[in-house]
């Protein structure tokens, strides 16, 4: 449940295509565990692992979570537990299966926003060696383009894969890291950012050991005015970490804006150090961060500010 409450319901906020009629036509986003054929007018997406239609404001995101992940999903995804997080379903949950044979669960309901009412489809599955969990939604204004029949046409015909290689997910990337100056690759994570470490464990607990994370966003570089705040608002958000303070800021000559701070590890309460570097292109901007105990700044700094350096889109 622990997984459910603090990972899965934030990132929320049977017309199925013939196996030979769609194999040509499946689109896998990224590195994500599944495909699709995506509704008319959507297309992969520079932003994140899943498809878009920016002119509607259209979305379909996919997230791979761990095969346990299933159970707790499939009885989790509740009309209660959704409504916390502003979705009012329209019926129960439908238990469907996939055109491979998996099971999965369908639900569909509404959510209001600021923005207006969005339609919203949440798709869990069991895919080869993950569980698949596809968010779509769309606005209701949309719905003269988007139907929602094309849009759970397109969800119950998902065709899932095994897992990708650790390599294969880093070349789905949107940005290359040509220079891991001996940091190690944990994951991928969204199919839009990489995590990585320094040591023996996977798990980063209570600041034991350094974090790196490196995450893409191509969907266009904001203007010049505009990237500064952006920095800061990034840093002072920076997950798993509380009480952060800026202790300076620089904006390069190529571009780039550093920002370093401290703050406070979320689970022990160890005083971490915290460099941040925003960099900007033509098609958008790669965020690297660290964060490490203060105490071993000195011996993390140089070589995560050299891993930065190198990450450039792709």
């Amino acid at each position: 449940m622990k997984l459910l409450k603090k990972v899965i319901l934030p990132a929320l906020a049977g017309l199925v295509l013939s196996t030979a009629v769609m194999a040509a036509d499946v689109v896998y986003p990224g590195a994500a565990g599944g495909g699709l054929v995506p509704p008319a007018g959507m297309t992969a997406s520079k932003k994140f692992a899943g498809f878009e239609d920016a002119a509607t404001g259209s979305s379909i995101l996919f997230v791979d979570m761990p095969a346990e992940a299933w159970p707790q999903l499939k009885t989790g995804m509740t009309a209660e537990a959704l409504k916390h997080q502003g979705v009012e379903l329209s019926g129960p949950p439908r238990e469907v299966k996939l055109p491979g044979g998996e099971a999965a669960i369908l639900l569909a309901g509404k959510q209001r926003i600021p923005a207006g009412v969005f339609r919203k489809w949440i798709l869990v599955a069991q895919g080869k060696d993950a569980t698949l969990l596809i968010t779509a939604q769309s606005p209701e204004t949309a719905a003269s383009k988007l139907s929602d029949a094309d849009m759970e046409k397109a969800l119950l015909g998902l065709k899932t894969r095994a897992r990708l290689s650790a390599e294969q997910q880093v070349e789905a990337l949107p940005f290359a890291v040509k220079d891991k100056a001996g940091f190690r690759l944990v994951n991928t994570l969204a199919g839009s950012a990489l995590l990585l470490t320094d040591g023996p464990e996977n798990t980063v607990k209570n600041a034991a050991q350094p974090l790196v994370i490196v995450a893409g966003s191509m969907a266009g570089s904001p203007p010049e005015a505009q990237r500064k705040p952006l920095a800061r608002a990034a840093f002072s958000s920076v997950a798993g970490v509380n009480n952060i303070t800026v202790k300076d800021e620089k904006a390069e000559a190529d571009g780039r804006i550093v920002i370093s701070g401290t703050g406070k590890d979320a689970s022990s309460g160890e005083a971490v150090s915290i460099i941040q570097v925003v960099s900007f292109n033509k098609d958008g901007f790669i965020r690297s961060i660290l964060v490490t105990r203060e105490a071993d700044l000195a011996k993390y700094r140089d070589r995560f500010l050299k891993l930065a350096a190198s990450a450039t889109p792709r």
